[in-house]
């Protein structure tokens, strides 16, 4: 028996990233058949490809945990985009990749950057992603400027084949620092506890021993969690 994934929502303070299904059609088929949304795309959809969209977000809901929600504004009800977390492929490597398209009525709202937002911080705690990627075709302005401003950083770029074009695409990617933090004071704090235990061995007081593992301990989680911050 396949195991069904307990529904999934993301919240912002205005918006609920709900998963999608084939009901949200009309929702959906407003953006991907705008060619203004899609312009980065460089094509449109037809209803077929719409349903198949859809399913797969779906599929990727049980297998994957996560993938395009359909983002709703809680005041009214209304769908405004659609804002996620892709398994994708990005240059060779299997990752995390955040990923938002809205309506066209509701740009610049401010609705991408909440809902990314909400998205990466749910990649990061609930996900436990190490970093979080972006993939963006250098023309797309809008959302280069949403990727700078959740404080991810250009490290590359790539050529991904879409719909039977090569597509230059720009690499964008956030480590999680805060991840990454506490895995470094672990591996300090059990480094600086040996070095203390040892330290026992050569110095006869047994609390001026202590105090000295305590101390290596922090200085050495510092050292180490500053060192993972920076990879």
């Amino acid at each position: 028996m396949d195991l069904i994934r307990k529904e999934i929502k993301i919240l912002s303070p205005r918006l609920t990233m709900r998963q999608m299904d084939l009901n949200d059609f009309d929702d959906v088929a407003e953006m991907l058949r705008d060619s203004r949304v899609m312009y980065a795309w460089e094509k449109t959809f037809s209803d077929e490809e719409i349903q198949d969209w859809i399913r797969k977000q779906m599929a990727r809901y049980q297998s994957d945990g996560a993938g395009y929600f359909l983002a709703v504004d809680r005041s009214n009800g209304q769908a405004v985009g659609q804002i996620g977390l892709i398994k994708e492929n990005i240059a060779g490597k299997t990752c995390w990749a955040l990923g938002y398209m809205l309506k066209h009525p509701y740009w610049k709202q401010g609705y991408a950057y909440e809902g990314a937002k909400a998205c990466m911080n749910y990649a990061f705690t609930v996900l436990k992603t190490d970093k979080l990627y972006c993939d963006i075709r250098p023309q797309n302005l809008a959302s280069r400027h949403v990727a700078q401003r959740l404080g991810m950083e250009q490290t590359g770029d790539f050529i991904k084949r879409y719909d039977g074009k090569d597509m230059l695409h720009l690499i964008y990617e956030k480590k999680n620092i805060h991840q990454r933090i506490f895995k470094g004071i672990g591996v300090g704090c059990l480094i600086g506890g040996i070095i203390g235990a040892v330290s026992t061995i050569f110095l006869s007081n047994l609390l001026q021993s202590v105090i000295v593992g305590v101390a290596v301990a922090a200085a050495v989680a510092t050292g180490v969690a500053l060192w993972l911050c920076r990879k």
